[in-house]
Formats: structure tokens, C-alpha cells, sequence
């Protein structure tokens, strides 16, 4: 699992300060290597609890 974060107020490229959103002041990001079937059936129910937004990355050559 992977986590990356940024303060309140960074410098992005172009040296450009970034204000998040609504107040916000923190990004979590996630990762799941494993490719469970838990992931749909009990991730997903919870990302959606919470409204977040995911993204799921299939290989094609383990879709049987």
C-alpha cells in the first residue's frame, strides 16, 4: 500500500503555489496489488460509503 501527500498549500510545476479544494488539506492514495475478489465486493461497497473515488487497473490476460 502506497500513501502520497501534500500540504495545504504546495508549489506545483511552474512554480504555481496549489489550494485544495473546499478546505481540504491532505490526499490519501491507495494501492491494492493483490487483485482479490474482496476488493470489488467489500472495497468497492466502502469507497462508495465514503464517496470516494477509485480506479480500477485490470490486466487483460486475467480476465477469465
Amino acid at each position: 500500500m502506497g500513501m502520497v501527500s501534500k500540504t495545504a498549500s504546495s508549489r506545483v510545476p511552474g512554480d504555481r503555489p496549489f489550494h485544495w479544494p473546499n478546505g481540504k488539506r491532505v490526499e490519501i492514495s491507495l494501492s491494492f496489488d493483490d487483485a482479490r475478489d474482496s476488493q470489488m465486493d467489500v472495497g468497492l461497497p466502502l469507497f462508495d460509503r465514503y464517496h470516494a473515488k477509485v480506479t480500477f487497473y485490470v490486466n487483460p490476460r486475467c480476465l477469465e
